[in-house]
């Protein structure tokens, strides 16, 4: 509900919305995002209008209603019930690979190493281009979840490069 405070979306579209703005946190897919939709049309939390996108294609569009804005603020307001566990494939790897001897240990950690960076470098862009320097800007709830997001990848490189200097 969330994502359709700010727009109309079409079910598409909440996926690709998904993808680019809380895909670092949250990950939801087509199998999700449309018996979600059919909850909260249920629920009258969203409507939506049809538009005829070419000679037939009909496209659905979701927009949230004032019960949906009510029960979004309420959902805001609770704590978080749990807390679920991460699925880290590269942790795995490197718990079984174990022996610092083990020739496929650096690869793993140059890689991971690599990707981290990356991450971190699309980051960092995107917070520039979403927030630039302003200081009023720092104190949304998307910025300090892309800060989060900096200052987690930072350590991860900062750890993995530790990794590589004490293994070579």
């Amino acid at each position: 509900m969330g994502l359709l405070k700010t727009e109309p979306l079409s079910g598409y579209d909440l996926k690709k919305k998904f993808e680019s703005e809380v895909g670092e946190f949250w990950q939801a897919n087509t199998g999700q995002i449309y018996p979600s939709l059919r909850v909260l049309l249920n629920d009258q939390a969203v409507t939506f209008d049809v538009h005829i996108v070419g000679e037939k294609l009909e496209k659905k569009t979701y927009q949230i209603t004032p019960k949906g804005i009510q029960l979004f603020n309420e959902w805001l307001k609770h704590p978080v019930d749990r807390y679920p566990i991460q699925k880290d494939e590269f942790m795995l790897r490197l718990y079984f690979l174990g022996d610092k001897n083990e020739e496929n240990l650096l690869k793993l950690i140059e890689e991971e190493s690599i990707v981290h960076q990356k991450k971190l470098d699309y980051l960092i862009r995107r917070q520039k281009n979403l927030f630039g320097e302003s200081e009023e800007n720092k104190k949304s709830g998307h910025y300090l979840v892309l800060d989060f997001a900096i200052k987690r990848e930072t350590f991860k490189k900062e750890w993995l490069d530790s990794l590589l200097k004490d293994l070579k």
